[in-house]
C-alpha cells in the first residue's frame, strides 16, 4: 500500500480511536459521580446577634494600647463567604463575639464593654474550623495594678486533652520595647509566645 493510500486509513483509525476515548469519558461520568466543589456550611442567623463582613475597628485605649471599638461592613445575615464577625450585645454591656472564614466558626469570646466604649475580653476560644476547641483563654483586669492577668490553655483538637497552660501579666501600658501588635489578629493561639499571651480585645 503506498503512503498516499495509508495517510486515510491512519486518519479513520486515529480519528475511530479519539471517537471512542471521548465516548468512554462520557460513559464513564454517567457511571462515576462527580465530585462537586464542596459549598460552605450556611451560618443560621440568630435573634440578637449583628454581622459584619468589614471587621474589627481598633482604636487607642488610653494606655497605648489598640483594642476593638466597634466593628464595620455590617449586613443583614450572615454570609459564608470570607471572613465574618458576628456580635450580640446585652443591656448591662455584656458581650458575645464569634468569627468564621467561609463559613467555618474559628473562635467565639465573650466580655464587657469598657471605658471609650473598648471591647475587653474576658474569655476567648479558639476553634480548628471543626469544632474542636484548640486553645481557651481567660483574662482579667486589674484596675488597681493596671495589670491584664491572662491563663492560656492548649489542647490537642484529636482528643480534647489539656496540653499545655501558659499564664502571664501584660501592663497595660507596654513597655517601649515591646512589639507593637494588633491585639485581634494575633490572638490567642501563637505557641511560641506563651509566655506573653495576647489579649486579642
Amino acid at each position: 500500500m503506498s503512503l498516499t493510500k495509508k495517510i486515510p486509513v491512519l486518519a479513520v483509525s486515529l480519528g475511530l480511536v479519539v471517537a471512542l476515548s471521548g465516548g468512554c469519558d462520557q460513559v464513564a461520568k454517567v457511571f462515576r459521580k462527580e465530585k462537586a466543589p464542596a459549598e460552605p456550611p450556611k451560618i443560621a442567623a440568630q435573634a440578637g446577634w449583628k454581622y459584619y463582613v468589614g471587621g474589627p475597628v481598633m482604636v487607642p485605649d488610653g494606655f497605648g494600647r489598640f483594642r476593638i471599638g466597634e466593628f464595620q461592613g455590617e449586613i443583614s445575615k450572615p454570609s459564608a463567604r470570607g471572613f465574618l464577625v458576628g456580635v450580640k450585645h446585652d443591656p448591662n454591656k455584656k458581650f458575645e463575639m464569634a468569627t468564621w472564614i467561609n463559613g467555618l466558626k474559628m473562635m467565639a469570646a465573650t466580655g464587657f464593654i469598657g471605658r471609650q466604649g473598648i471591647y475587653f475580653i474576658t474569655h476567648r476560644t479558639a476553634l480548628d474550623g471543626q469544632g474542636r476547641v484548640m486553645s481557651k483563654q481567660t483574662l482579667e483586669y486589674d484596675d488597681e495594678h493596671q495589670l491584664e492577668k491572662s491563663v492560656l490553655e492548649y489542647f490537642d483538637p484529636e482528643t480534647g486533652e489539656l496540653v499545655h497552660t501558659a499564664k502571664s501579666d501584660r501592663p497595660y501600658r507596654p513597655p517601649p520595647d515591646e512589639e507593637k501588635k494588633d491585639d485581634f489578629l494575633n490572638s490567642a493561639g501563637n505557641a511560641d509566645n506563651a509566655g506573653n499571651a495576647d489579649s486579642g480585645d
